[in-house]
């Protein structure tokens, strides 16, 4: 939400917890204080507002370009690395859906593909990786 503090609109994003979780509330008047208190926190913010602007632009071009089963590979690959070891995600095909922009149907069917060739085991609300290469493969080039 922290555009809204620069424009003045409204916030520009929403987030759920899954869990409990400990919120921190920064007034947007306190902030602009501090800006002027301490110019090198603009080029924090600066630094941050543009890596998100690139993220974004890269998940646009991904959504324009790329297909599902791309999509779906990176993502994957993504929140497999942030879990380090671990190789199972516990993730519903509904939300996975969601984190690629593509329909609940279509996601099945690329999981099931991979299941098929025994890049994953899929269970309910689980995928457990079983051939990081394979997926990788996808991830980067869009085939196996």
């Amino acid at each position: 939400g922290e555009v809204s503090v620069f424009d003045g609109g409204p916030r520009s994003a929403t987030v759920s917890a899954r869990t409990d979780a400990v919120l921190w509330v920064i007034d947007g008047l306190v902030l602009m204080a501090e800006i002027r208190k301490n110019p090198d926190l603009v080029s924090e913010l600066l630094r941050l507002t543009a890596g998100r602007l690139r993220w974004m632009s890269a998940q646009l071009e991904d959504q324009v370009f790329e297909s599902v089963e791309t999509r779906l590979a990176r993502r994957l690959t993504f929140l497999l690395q942030t879990m380090g070891q671990e190789s199972v995600l516990r993730i519903s095909q509904r939300d996975l859906a969601e984190h690629v922009g593509a329909t609940r149907e279509a996601v099945s069917k690329v999981l099931s593909e991979w299941k098929d060739g025994g890049v994953i085991e899929i269970g309910r609300g689980r995928i457990k990786l079983v051939d990081p290469e394979a997926l990788f493969e996808i991830a980067s080039f869009g085939y196996v």
